[in-house]
């Protein structure tokens, strides 16, 4: 099933045994500079005092394939609430989630 190989294709990299980064989406979009200086330390690299600019505008534009247009407003709106984050999903929906992917990989 999808939620078995999404299970078993992310515990890959929690389990891995070589140095890794995780990050998250939602880390990035609510505390960009905080999320970023250690993955330029880990790079060898470092984040320099006062270049740090967050990006407002949306990444994509309204190309093929793309309805919606989110920019950074958008979606700190979008996942900074519980309710409009669950809002698309139906409770049977949700229940499959939680039944089907690992808790430890949310």
């Amino acid at each position: 099933s999808l939620p078995d190989l999404w299970n078993r294709w992310y515990r890959e990299y929690v389990d891995a045994s070589l140095p890794a980064v995780l990050v998250r989406y939602e880390d990035l979009l609510f505390d960009p500079e905080r999320t970023v200086a250690p993955l330029c330390t880990c790079a060898g690299g470092r984040l320099r005092n006062g270049t740090f600019r967050t990006v407002e505008d949306a990444a994509k534009t309204r190309a093929a394939g793309h309805r919606t247009i989110t920019d950074r407003s958008s979606a700190l709106s979008k996942y900074g609430s519980e309710r409009e984050r669950y809002r698309r999903y139906s409770r049977v929906d949700l229940d499959f989630v939680r039944r089907a992917v690992d808790p430890e990989l949310l």
